[in-house]
């Protein structure tokens, strides 16, 4: 997938209305397959997440988000 600001990915980490998983958009693209957020929670105040690494699934994030001190990852949605 292409990564540029205005992209969607998903965030795997705080927990918000039964659910871990919500959709982000892409504001910055840093370096090391990280990027800047903001994060949209179902019924909850969107907020702000910087530096947030990006992977290429689901699967990588958990893996990711189960061995690590981070407190989100963001990955790619599934195509449908």
């Amino acid at each position: 997938m292409s990564l540029a600001a205005g992209r969607i990915v998903m965030i795997k980490g705080p927990e918000s209305n039964g659910t871990d998983e919500h959709p982000a958009l892409v504001t910055r693209v840093l370096a090391d397959h990280r990027v800047n957020l903001t994060v949209f929670l179902d019924m909850g105040t969107p907020f702000l997440a910087a530096g947030v690494e990006l992977v290429a699934n689901r699967k990588l994030a958990e893996e990711l988000l189960a061995s690590s001190a981070a407190e989100g990852v963001a990955f790619w949605p599934d195509r449908v």
